[in-house]
């Protein structure tokens, strides 16, 4: 099966975050395929580890000179790139990593699509704009109503759904009306050294034995979820580990 992704973000093809996440995907559908689709100039040496993997580009929709890929679904150029690659692939599934473009999308390409969601983007829009400094209480609405009608149109366009847990799948059905069955939660992985060596090196240098479990959570602070998970590991797993074993 040839599958195409679509990687709507420069940062997301960088050595972690959500790019791991389609690595791990892809890590599950060995033995197919995949084409691609990524924004002109990304840095693209993470899918260096994808046995024969193809890359082709499509050039991101801007405002005023900057990208701005909630446009995507309006790009009529960044339509024809895909219909382009679905034809000259053969395609037979495209994944899309966020919901932009999806619900445009799903129609003119006349092959299963798949919403790879990193969470419920409804939900982040106030971390977005915090993130930009653009905090402004009528953009902010404005802002969280276009989002959500994307990410509405998106959950109701694509044939399935891969969500980052149950609780993300919970929100989908509150939030949209989307039938629970209609997708799968994949959770993200960490891509770790490969080297013994490196990790022994890790080890000691942190102070930890060589029989000793860690845990490691890795996640950005721009992402309420993991500002939660964070307060969750400090203030109730932690004291519980270290009551247990006070070394």
């Amino acid at each position: 099966m040839n599958i195409l992704i679509f990687v709507p973000y420069h940062g997301l093809l960088g050595p972690q975050g959500a790019m791991m996440r389609m690595l791990g995907f892809d890590d599950v559908l060995r033995d197919d395929t995949f084409i691609y689709l990524v924004p002109e100039g990304a840095p693209t040496g993470a899918l260096d580890r994808v046995p024969g993997r193809r890359i082709r580009f499509f050039r991101p929709p801007g405002l005023f000179g900057v990208r701005v890929p909630y446009l995507l679904d309006l790009s009529r150029a960044w339509i024809e790139s895909l219909q382009s690659a679905v034809a000259d692939e053969q395609i037979d599934l495209v994944v899309f990593n966020f919901p932009w473009g999806l619900s445009a999308a799903t129609p003119r390409v006349a092959v299963p699509t798949i919403y790879f969601s990193n969470g419920v983007e409804s939900d982040f829009t106030d971390i977005t704009l915090r993130h930009l400094r653009a905090a402004i209480p009528p953009l902010t609405y404005l802002f969280r109503q276009f989002i959500t009608l994307l990410e509405r149109r998106a959950c109701a366009a694509a044939t399935r759904g891969i969500a980052m847990s149950r609780k993300d799948i919970d929100r989908f059905c509150e939030l949209f009306g989307s039938a629970p069955e209609k997708y799968i939660d994949f959770p993200q992985p960490v891509l770790l050294p490969e080297s013994a060596p490196s990790r022994a090196a890790a080890r000691r240098r942190l102070g930890f034995g060589d029989d000793e479990r860690i845990v490691l959570f890795h996640g950005s602070f721009a992402h309420l979820p993991n500002r939660e998970a964070i307060d969750a590991i400090r203030n109730t797993i932690a004291p519980r580990i270290r009551a247990k074993r006070p070394s």
